[in-house]
């Protein structure tokens, strides 16, 4: 059966023929496929929990440490070459 449908098909020197649109048609399905598959891969929520913990366990022992008033302890949370700037005030 295999065989005969083959026999069917178009043939130009001897090479199977395939008309234009029906090659425009296949790479437009795929384009469209690529397109789907990368824009639902990219749709997914970032799992944010574990870092707001983190934040939130650091900003916990920050209070702590300003509430026991040790300037080393608040000192250790900045680099060597911070700047503290009150809001509004230009950039430096």
């Amino acid at each position: 059966m295999r065989e005969s449908v083959a026999r069917s098909l178009p043939r130009v020197d001897g090479r199977l023929e395939i008309g234009r649109e029906t090659v425009k048609s296949s790479i437009a399905v795929v384009c469209i496929v690529a397109l789907m598959a990368a824009t639902v891969g990219c749709n997914r929520e970032a799992d944010t929990r574990v870092d707001v913990e983190a934040i939130q366990d650091i900003e916990k022992q920050w209070n702590q440490d300003f509430a026991s008033r040790d300037v080393d302890k608040l000192a250790s949370y900045y680099k060597d070459d911070a700047v503290l700037m009150p809001p509004g005030s230009p950039r430096q």
